[in-house]
């Protein structure tokens, strides 16, 4: 089976704001198995394709993530742009798990979230989510 890059950026998190990941596709010009297999890895729940609302360049030219990313750029023609939920799960072991206090939440809230990805080629894509 091909295997798929993705190259995730999230500025929105500090620990890990570039991630790479990389799963097996069956189709890899199907783009439904493709979200399918990166929303299982960022936990994101589509909500919206906004894809036809975009118009020009994303990031805006000048703006803060555009400062911090210069050479970011989607554009509706070649790119996806969706509106969703992010839901976040602690992984840790019980034994982690055990010492946090019964009054002290470890989940997070789900986070509303933006998700923008572009095909490099057919086996990479470059994906932003903030």
């Amino acid at each position: 089976m091909p295997n798929v890059s993705v190259y995730i950026l999230q500025p929105n998190s500090p620990l890990l704001p570039n991630v790479d990941y990389s799963f097996d596709m069956e189709n890899l010009n199907s783009i439904d198995e493709f979200k399918q297999g990166l929303y299982k890895y960022l936990r994101f729940n589509e909500t919206k394709n906004i894809t036809d609302e975009i118009s020009g360049v994303f990031p805006a030219p000048g703006g803060k993530l555009n400062k911090a990313y210069p050479n970011l750029e989607f554009k509706p023609e070649n790119s996806h742009f969706y509106e969703g939920m992010q839901h976040y799960k602690t992984d840790w072991p019980a034994h982690m798990m055990a010492q946090i206090p019964p009054n002290m939440k470890v989940q997070s809230m789900p986070k509303k979230r933006m998700l923008v990805m572009k095909q490099i080629n057919i086996y990479a894509w470059q994906v932003l989510i903030f």
